[in-house]
């Protein structure tokens, strides 16, 4: 099972007018899937790193969506992201292959990623604008959260600190995670379970990533 069937099995239905947030948007592939499957939620897409917000917006998938090119993180301001680069062994010979692996990029150091990928590199660095997801949903004047899709590359445990407010009026969490730091000062599935404020259990678990319920949050009700 996919995280789009778990959600299409009833966690998330299509007539549900809600507040989508992804957290790493990389270059919308996720984002324009999303836009399809829930026509009617308001869409909010978060992406630092410059090169993948510039293809975002190359490949129009920007529309019917608030892209914000933005890191979250614990604090609000400047951040520095370490931009990954380097090529996959699997792009040899494609001549459409991207010129660069920047998929990986992210506010902390890698550790464990060198080693696990090492043809991925970290050789560059950019200063982003840094949000807090509760300064965000403040000003953007946002209430219950029916989804945040979260691929933080390593920095959970910052869009925890910087959103509790956020969180805790969330109903589905689907994170990235690694039991293995790949980056310096990740945490585990089990302190992301202990940090984040509500009652949240497991839902479903995927090879690297994991999709939760805040069971404090009732079920959403169908639009009219």
């Amino acid at each position: 099972m996919s995280i789009y069937d778990a959600l299409q099995a009833g966690l998330l239905r299509g007539d549900t007018a809600g507040t989508i947030i992804e957290v790493g948007a990389h270059i919308g592939d996720d984002s324009a899937r999303l836009r399809r499957m829930y026509p009617q939620a308001r869409l909010i897409c978060f992406e630092p790193d410059p090169r993948n917000a510039y293809e975002f917006r190359r490949l129009g998938r920007d529309a019917g969506l608030t892209l914000v090119e933005a890191a979250v993180s614990d604090t609000d301001g400047t951040a520095v992201m370490h931009l990954s680069g380097g090529r996959h062994p699997e792009w040899a010979g494609h001549a459409n292959a991207p010129r660069a692996w920047t998929q990986s990029s992210s506010l902390k150091m890698p550790s464990g990623h060198l080693k696990a990928f090492p043809w991925v590199k970290f050789k560059d660095t950019a200063k982003v604008r840094g949000v807090r997801l509760d300064s965000y949903a403040a000003e953007a004047g946002l209430g219950d959260i029916e989804l945040i899709w979260a691929d933080t590359q390593g920095a959970e445990d910052l869009m925890i600190a910087g959103g509790p407010k956020t969180l805790a009026r969330t109903r589905l969490l689907f994170t990235e995670f690694s039991d293995q730091a790949m980056y310096e000062g990740q945490i585990p599935l089990a302190e992301i379970l202990k940090r984040l404020p509500g009652a949240w259990e497991v839902v479903e678990r995927f090879k690297f990533d994991v999709l939760l319920r805040n069971t404090a949050m009732p079920a959403p009700k169908a639009s009219a």
